[in-house]
């Protein structure tokens, strides 16, 4: 699978450079980036006046170049050296050599042309410009050709650059560029003897090697990631585990500094150790009657022509944009190719707040149909009733909030649709209604297989010998929501958000709506009359992207833009639109307010990353898990250059990192980052719960299997009981503790002597986080 992901790799980047785009590939931008000053700073002294003799005319290079910018120009002439060097140029005899000085000083002068007579353009027809550039962004070619027809129409008074213009101009970039230490020139045999021997200029010895290691590391380590067919090795260490082969090893945490790797490489973690190796330990396969039938849809010839279809079945909500099918297409390749192994593993990583991540492109993680395509490669047969199945379908399709009687008798209200749907998907197409389409047809095969004609409440199961196949996820309600509560002791959003017992799950979603439904409908304010008169329905959905985003500090505007996105597809704008929707935006966070009392610490936290950026210092805190946090934003200092032809240089940011703390993000940030740590936090604790844990008198229904989307995991149904009650503790265990006082205690240690103490927490209510372990449908 390596020499797959090296060998389209290669390729890839064998083509860039076949098209004279060699500057695209990471290792000539860097190297643009270590030569980008020295010689803006020669350039710089060459367009001085006083550099040149004060007797005579001025060098034809300096009347052309002087008072041009400087930047594009040295990007410019970088670029197009890079572009013809690093082509291969075999001769007759197989020998490889470079163009000629002369040769790259003209392509040089020819691109300044380009760029000087643009500018020009520019400065006469600028709205002209602004408009074709806003019409034609992203598309360079269709770009370059509405600028010279507009040129043309323009009658932009131009001399065309001779020849020898072209060479003299790019000869003043070429004479410093050849400075540096990336080129050399040496002399080419002549063809003919009577000619003399050119100039040609290569790499130098030092710059080869630079590309050498470049490329020897990026062909094992770039290459698109992919299932293994072989088992993952275990994570003993940070640097230690995962793919098998050498040149393939990456840490087990992604991060952005060196230091937040150094946190985690010195912290005691054995729990997030075995957790993330019994992710990447759990052996997949593809389930081949589905992709199938996903295939045949996916050809469907009508298909094309239903936007809304697409969108629903395959994610792709913009048919003009033809990246989206892309991606679909090399799902369904690579899914192809792998429904041919029995078995293949999917290795893992975390981000730096121990965020479990698959590295492979093929994962659970992916779009609806994606995950639908993955199931555990081994099966296990169910002891005793199969209700979890039965709920796991209701939960797919989404009829609303259930109780789990109600979802197992939803299923059996539903009974022919299902079986219908599982035996022709293709002309029975009830299973599209579905939340997640792929995934409950999934469901509707694995159950089709093994349940009777008739399905009612005293039915027997038939299980096949090998069991079932299908991972059954299980999430929390609400998860980030959940947390502030339980770190709050929130009795008033404790029970919104399912976190004591209920005979019935709770919605805070309808919750808030149905609040903002009754201030709405009995207000006489003339904005509520405004959205009365439109009848602007305010259900779950319109709440849903509102309330979501409250527990990851969203901003007041923040908010007022989900509000306004949602009103957009009921209303249209008009002249009150703007005034109504901020009305409406101050009665939404009332009401928030008044369902889930959590802005307080969202509120506290941004105070306190406030106050730690002041001191230039990065937040930083440890999990319950021993996991240890490092928030570290830095403010980058990365230039960006434009030319005219819309082609932008940017310097890669991990060059240009200033030490000082981007407090911005810290603000935005630090909220969502604490949640997350969270999040991760309970996943590591409750899969180490679940290893710990068997059911039934064999070792065969020991817990092995697990999916994990983030706050979403996946076992066997046969393991549903032992994963709810696992999750169920590890929650209760993380949030035991007054976690706000430890990193109250914490941030405060981080701070210099005699500074300003950080902001006191809000106090903590009287919510019961014990009675968690109760709740039913805290997560379920």
């Amino acid at each position: 699978m390596l020499e797959d992901g090296r060998e389209a790799l290669c390729k890839q980047r064998q083509n860039l450079i076949d098209k004279g785009m060699a500057h695209v590939l990471p290792v000539i931008q860097r190297l643009i980036d270590d030569v980008f000053d020295p010689v803006r700073q020669g350039f710089m002294e060459y367009l001085q006046p006083n550099t040149h003799s004060k007797r005579g005319p001025k060098p034809e290079a300096f009347k052309c170049l002087y008072g041009c910018a400087a930047d594009p120009l040295v990007y410019i002439a970088l670029r197009t050296v890079f572009n013809m060097v690093v082509v291969k140029q075999d001769d007759d005899e197989g020998d490889t050599e470079g163009p000629s000085w002369q040769n790259v000083a003209i392509a040089i002068g020819a691109e300044f042309e380009v760029e000087a007579k643009l500018t020009k353009f520019k400065n006469k027809e600028q709205k002209t410009v602004e408009k074709i550039y806003r019409h034609h962004k992203g598309e360079k070619w269709k770009l370059r050709y509405e600028l010279n027809k507009a040129m043309k129409k323009a009658a932009i008074d131009w001399t065309k650059w001779t020849k020898e213009k072209k060479f003299h101009c790019g000869a003043v970039l070429l004479d410093i560029i050849l400075k540096t230490p990336l080129f050399e020139t040496t002399e080419s045999k002549p063809r003919i003897k009577k000619h003399r021997p050119m100039d040609i200029i290569q790499l130098s010895d030092d710059t080869k090697v630079d590309i050498i290691k470049w490329l020897l590391w990026t062909d094992c380590f770039t290459p698109k990631y992919r299932p293994m067919v072989y088992q993952p090795h275990n994570w003993t260490r940070v640097d230690d585990g995962g793919y098998l082969m050498l040149q393939m090893q990456t840490t087990i945490v992604k991060a952005r500094h060196e230091d937040q790797l150094e946190g985690v490489s010195a912290a005691k973690i054995p729990e997030v150790f075995r957790s993330i190796n019994a992710i990447q330990n759990t052996p997949w396969r593809i389930n081949r009657k589905l992709l199938a039938v996903m295939k045949r849809v996916w050809r469907l010839p009508d298909l094309r022509q239903q936007p809304e279809r697409m969108k629903k079945l395959f994610n792709i909500d913009d048919l003009k944009n033809k990246n989206q099918e892309i991606q679909m297409v090399l799902y369904l390749d690579e899914a192809t190719e792998f429904a041919k192994e029995v078995r293949f593993w999917l290795p893992v990583s975390m981000d730096f707040r121990g965020r479990v991540y698959y590295q492979p492109y093929l994962n659970p993680q992916a779009r609806d149909s994606v995950r639908a395509l993955l199931e555990f490669a081994n099966g296990k047969c169910f002891e005793g009733n199969p209700m979890a199945l039965l709920e796991y379908g209701a939960s797919l399709y989404n009829p609303g909030p259930l109780s789990y009687e109600d979802r197992q008798q939803w299923a059996f209200d539903n009974a022919d649709d299902i079986r219908r749907s599982a035996k022709n998907p293709l002309q029975y197409r009830w299973w599209e209604n579905a939340d997640k389409p792929w995934q409950f047809l999934r469901w509707c095969m694995e159950c089709e297989s093994w349940l009777p004609d008739k399905w009612g409440p005293s039915f027997e199961l038939y299980w096949q010998l090998e069991g079932s196949h299908l991972p059954i996820y299980a999430d929390f309600t609400c998860n980030g929501l959940q947390h502030l509560c339980a770190l709050l002791r929130d009795e008033t959003g404790g029970a919104p958000v399912n976190l004591e017992p209920s005979i019935k799950p709770r919605d805070v979603y309808n919750d808030v709506a149905n609040d903002i439904k009754q201030k709405l409908a009995s207000s006489t304010s003339k904005h509520a009359v405004y959205w009365q008169k439109r009848n602007l329905k305010i259900d779950r959905d319109f709440v849903k992207p509102l309330v979501m985003t409250v527990p990851y500090g969203i901003s007041d505007q923040g908010f007022l833009k989900h509000l306004s996105r949602a009103a957009r597809k009921q209303v249209k704008p008009d002249e009150d639109f703007y005034k109504a929707k901020t009305w409406l935006k101050d009665i939404a966070w009332e009401s928030v307010g008044k369902v889930i009392n959590c802005m307080p610490l969202v509120r506290y936290l941004q105070d306190v990353a406030n106050r730690i950026s002041d001191e230039n210092l990065h937040c930083e805190w440890t999990t319950p898990t021993g996991f240890v946090v490092r928030q570290r934003y830095l403010k980058q200092k990365s230039p960006q250059i434009t030319t005219c032809l819309g082609d932008s240089f940017i310097r890669r940011r991990i060059n240009f990192p200033t030490d000082k703390i981007d407090k911005r993000n810290a603000w935005e940030g630090i909220t969502a980052n604490l949640i997350h740590s969270l999040d991760a936090a309970t996943l590591h604790k409750t899969i180490c719960l679940c290893l710990d844990e068997t059911s039934g008198e064999t070792p065969h229904y020991k817990t092995t299997h697990f999916s994990v989307v983030h706050d979403a995991y996946a076992v066997h149904a046969a393991n549903m009981q032992i994963l709810l009650k696992a999750a169920n503790i590890a929650f209760r265990e993380i949030h035991s503790p007054n976690l706000i006082a430890k990193y109250h205690g914490d941030f405060s240690k981080m701070l210099p002597e005699n500074s300003d103490p950080l902001p006191e927490p809000p106090p903590r209510g009287d919510l019961d986080i014990s009675r968690f372990i109760a709740a039913d449908y805290g997560f379920m």
